[in-house]
């Protein structure tokens, strides 16, 4: 059995490298968010934007080897 966590957690932090865990960009999502914002702000027409933005996941101790 493999266990992965998603956004690597904070409550985790107490067992540093044991459950392994899908990582948020949060800094280039924190850019993206504001670049949003002031895009929205000079084209109050933008309605909806779609924007994806690669996880890496960072493999610790708790998946199983097949």
């Amino acid at each position: 059995m493999s266990l992965c966590s998603f956004d690597d957690a904070c409550f985790l932090s107490g067992h540093p490298g044991f459950v392994t865990a899908v990582v948020q960009p949060l800094e280039q999502l924190g850019q993206t968010a504001v670049d949003l914002v002031l895009r929205g702000l000079d084209e109050p027409q933008l309605r909806h934007t779609r924007i994806m933005l690669k996880p890496s996941i960072v493999e610790r101790q708790s998946v199983a080897v097949l």
